[in-house]
């Protein structure tokens, strides 16, 4: 599915285009990812969203979700993930 979350996000070069409702709807098909339990797919567009469009609410939002998911990751005893997705965050 890395493919899908690649033909989703805008091209670099057609930053400009991008929209508030089409990263919103990236940020709701992230959390749609998280709630079905597909949890690297969920990372892996969160993570996407920060990098990509850092100055955004959604990126803000993408942000907590990822810390969120760290934080179960360290109450699951999960330390490694949990430190990924940490140094993602930060």
């Amino acid at each position: 599915m890395p493919e899908i979350q690649e033909a989703l996000l805008p091209h670099p070069e057609k930053e400009d285009t991008i929209t508030p409702l089409v990263l919103s709807r990236l940020l709701k098909l992230a959390r749609d990812f998280e709630s079905q339990g597909n949890i690297h797919q969920a990372i892996g567009l969160y993570t996407k969203i920060l990098q990509k469009y850092p100055d955004c609410k959604e990126a803000e939002e993408a942000r907590l979700a990822l810390f969120n998911l760290a934080e179960k990751y360290l109450q699951e005893g999960n330390t490694y993930h949990a430190l990924a997705i940490y140094d993602k965050v930060v």
